[in-house]
């Protein structure tokens, strides 16, 4: 055990965990009058964001895999927009 806060990154659970973490600490908001520091600071968010996003939602914390389930989603979405099929 490495104590509090510890999370073992090769397990799914870790980045569910720090995915739902993480929505709590959104920088704040970056409206038209937004400082170029706020900018920065919501666009590494939003980086770290996307990573544990696709990893919490991949089979198994693998970027390659979380990419891969992204992409299909995203063309599952589309082709059903195309289709005007959005399982209503």
């Amino acid at each position: 055990i490495k104590g509090p806060g510890y999370y073992l990154l090769m397990t799914k659970i870790a980045y569910v965990n720090l995915y739902t973490k993480l929505d709590s600490l959104v920088p704040g908001t970056c409206g038209i009058a937004c400082s170029s520091a706020d900018r920065k600071a919501m666009d590494e968010y939003d980086d770290v964001k996307r990573v544990l996003y696709g990893r919490h939602m991949a089979p198994r914390p693998d970027d390659a895999a979380a990419g891969k389930r992204a992409m299909d989603e995203a063309q599952g979405m589309a082709t059903a927009a195309y289709h005007g099929d959005w399982g209503a």
